[in-house]
């Protein structure tokens, strides 16, 4: 005859000793994911390509940056996609509306089949010619919105007309 088992209370005990041990974090010790929107933008570039690109909830890199010194910079890197943004806003560009005193940089992945376009008003970059444009960056609540435009340098295309429009959250609101 099959010999049972007696319940033992030892086993429960351990049980809860063990887990009571145990020193993964409760679930609601673990950081959340913040409810702020991170930076977005918007970027036409019109035709003959007429292109529309948005923001990627996912990127690679994505930041806007005011250092104590230096240029304020926006950093944006996506893979679908294949994407690659620089925006530096220089001394002065945000007091002026309208300024020129600022950089943007486009780098579309290969697969897009576009150029890499450029903006470079302050000249330093080689090749430049043809590319003009004008920045706005205002404060709307907690957030700093800036807003490009202008045409482009294209290699192998010329020049090309565009809008950018960002909104980077400020960080101290």
């Amino acid at each position: 005859m099959p010999r049972h088992a007696r319940p033992s209370l030892f086993a429960p005990a351990l049980l809860l000793v063990l887990a009571a041990c145990d020193a993964s974090p409760a679930p609601s010790s673990i950081p959340l994911a913040s409810s702020r929107p991170g930076p977005a933008f918007r970027l036409e570039i019109d035709e003959p390509v007429g292109r529309t690109f948005l923001s990627d909830a996912a990127p690679v890199t994505v930041a806007c940056e005011l250092p104590a010194s230096g240029p304020w910079t926006f950093l944006y890197t996506s893979l679908s996609p294949s994407l690659d943004i620089t925006l530096r806003l220089y001394d002065g560009a945000a007091t002026a509306p309208g300024s020129s005193n600022f950089r943007l940089d486009i780098s579309p992945g290969e697969s897009l089949g576009l150029p890499p376009y450029f903006i470079d008003q302050l000249g330093t970059k080689s090749g430049s010619g043809g590319s003009t444009g004008t920045v706005d960056l205002r404060e709307n609540g907690t957030t700093e919105v800036i807003d490009v435009s202008g045409i482009a340098s294209a290699r192998n295309l010329g020049t090309q007309d565009l809008s950018f429009h960002l909104t980077c959250p400020i960080a101290d609101a």
